[in-house]
Order: C-alpha cells, then structure tokens, then sequence
C-alpha cells in the first residue's frame, strides 16, 4: 500500500477570509459579537483533509454594517497580515498560500440549513443557508463596496 504524505499547508492554495461577520443579526449572540469582525484561513478543502484557523473577534470603532472600513491583507512568502482601518489586527504563517488566487467578494446569506444545531434548532442563523428560507421582509440584502484595490509586487 502507498500512503501518501501529507501537502505542505498552502501549497496548494488557501481561502483567505479578510473580513467575516458571522453574528450580524442572530438573536443569540447578535449583542455579544456586535460590530466584530475576524479573519480566516481555509486550507485543504472542505472535506476530510479541510484545516482552517482564525483570529480572535475583533471590535470595529466605526459601524461594519452601515459605514466603510478598510479591510486589508499584506499576503507575503511566510506569513498573512491583516488589518482594519489601517491598524495590524493579526498575523499568521498558518497556510500561506503558494499559488495565485483569486478575489473575491461576497455576502453569505443566512437562511435554513440541513445541519442541525442545537443551539439554533430552526438553523434561521446559519451561514450560507437556503436563501429561499429567508423571511420575505429580510429581503433583499445590500452589499456596498466603495472600491477594492490589489497590488502585485513585480
């Protein structure tokens, strides 16, 4: 039997999460996490062999929900740099990515999920749920970016 060694994290390429607000408007820990954000790093994909990590939540002086913030990521050999509003909020070398990437922006709409939870038992809450499951007056969503800039270093 062959056993395969395992991939060296990022070399094959990593989700990069810049910004992620999981809480916005759950009835059970929408106050706690209110105006938090954190980051996280996807590697391996997402079944068996799937790892990830993220930073701790991070409060935002200014309103994430209904003012801009400058969300930002200095992506170099060894390590991933982020911050907000232009202050360092976490590093790591967990995962860096060995390939190009793509961006990508996007907003997971909450809605029904097949996984239950039992903290969330209607799983109303969930990440990326069934869209359709959303009640009609929670739609529709807005999504506004002012710009989005990336740099290559040549």
């Amino acid at each position: 039997m062959v056993q395969s060694l395992p991939v060296s994290l990022g070399k094959n390429g990593a989700e990069i999460d810049i910004m992620e607000s999981p809480f916005y408007n759950d009835p059970n820990m929408g106050k706690k996490f209110k105006n938090t954000t954190l980051h996280t790093i996807h590697v391996d994909g997402y079944m068996d062999n799937h790892q990830s990590t993220n930073s701790k939540y991070i409060k935002v002086d200014k309103d994430i929900y209904e003012e801009f913030n400058t969300y930002s990521l200095l992506w170099t050999e060894n390590e991933y740099i982020f911050y907000i509003n232009g202050y360092e909020t976490w590093r790591t070398s967990f995962g860096v990515s060995q390939v190009p990437e793509y961006l990508w922006l996007s907003v997971e709409i909450a809605g029904e999920s097949n996984s239950a939870n039992p903290s969330n038992p209607k799983n109303i809450f969930t990440w990326a749920g069934e869209i359709t499951n959303n009640p009609t007056d929670k739609m529709p969503v807005d999504f506004v970016v002012d710009y989005v800039k990336a740099y290559q270093k040549s």
